[in-house]
């Protein structure tokens, strides 16, 4: 399933950690930089794309419980608190990843040297 998924700057490191926890291909998520002027430093970070279908039911319903037993299966260790913040967050949606960060007001960061 197609899911266009924009997580906060400061919670992008528990994102991708548990992303990768779910599922091997998970690895790499984030790392486009996001900012309302395209500007760095980035606020927020995005990934779009196919999705396994019950990572994105996982997602679409934010079910707190299942990312806490992938979080304590894979050893991470983060708390309950953590993970419901984190999923408070983020913005998931099925909207191509433009049409998301159009309705967001953010556009994708330009990268200086």
């Amino acid at each position: 399933m197609h899911r266009t998924i924009i997580v906060p700057a400061s919670h992008v490191g528990i994102a991708r950690e548990l992303t990768e926890a779910a599922d091997p291909a998970g690895a790499g998520m984030f790392t486009t930089k996001l900012s309302a002027t395209g500007d760095l430093p980035a606020s927020h970070f995005i990934s779009s794309g196919f999705i396994r279908e019950q990572y994105a039911l996982i997602l679409d319903e934010k079910d707190a419980a299942l990312v806490q037993a992938i979080s304590d299966a894979a050893g991470i260790g983060y708390t309950q608190e953590q993970i419901d913040e984190l999923l408070s967050l983020i913005d998931v949606s099925s909207e191509d990843a433009f049409a998301a960060l159009n309705r967001l007001g953010l556009r994708i960061c330009r990268e200086v040297e």
